[in-house]
């Protein structure tokens, strides 16, 4: 018989891989975690105006060659439709890496920069408290449970938010 190579990743694995390109894990996760809390929060998702305007607020500029690239990728003939257009994880995380490389070949990110995301993030935890009080209410089964169909936490997490679980 012959032997054949086990297969490489799955389309899926590849999909949702996030690669750092070069920057620290502490700073991908954090961005990660603005992102996908800010995808959220907005009913249209992260635009390219929020990752700009975060960059900003990070020290860059806006007139770096690769935000310029990057606004020229949006969708649009405006400059102000691109910038409302959607922006992806991974093109963002490369953006902050090519963005983040000094001309001298050091990085301008590091802990300030996890810190102020950090910071950005408490200010979405309640939209995250109750997302997270939903799924485990979810995925707490009644036998698991002794007959309930959540427990004392998520429903005080919840009640602030106007919904109730059932019991």
């Amino acid at each position: 018989l012959p032997l054949y190579s086990p297969p490489g990743p799955s389309p899926a694995d590849k999909n949702s891989e996030l690669r750092a390109e070069g920057l620290p894990p502490d700073v991908v996760a954090a961005f990660a975690e603005w992102f996908v809390a800010t995808d959220l929060q907005e009913a249209g998702g992260v635009v390219r105006d929020d990752v700009l305007e975060l960059f900003k607020e990070l020290g860059f500029d806006e007139e770096h060659q690769a935000a310029k690239d990057f606004l020229q990728r949006g969708e649009g003939q405006l400059e102000e439709h691109r910038r409302l257009s959607g922006a992806g994880l991974q093109e963002s995380v490369h953006l902050l890496a090519r963005m983040a490389v000094g001309e001298d070949g050091t990085l301008k990110v590091g802990a300030e920069a996890v810190q102020l995301l950090r910071r950005k993030l408490q200010r979405v935890a309640p939209v995250m408290d109750g997302a997270s009080a939903l799924r485990q209410a979810m995925n707490t089964s009644p036998a698991a449970a002794g007959g309930k169909t959540g427990d004392a936490d998520g429903a005080a997490a919840t009640a602030d938010h106007g919904t109730t679980l059932a019991t």
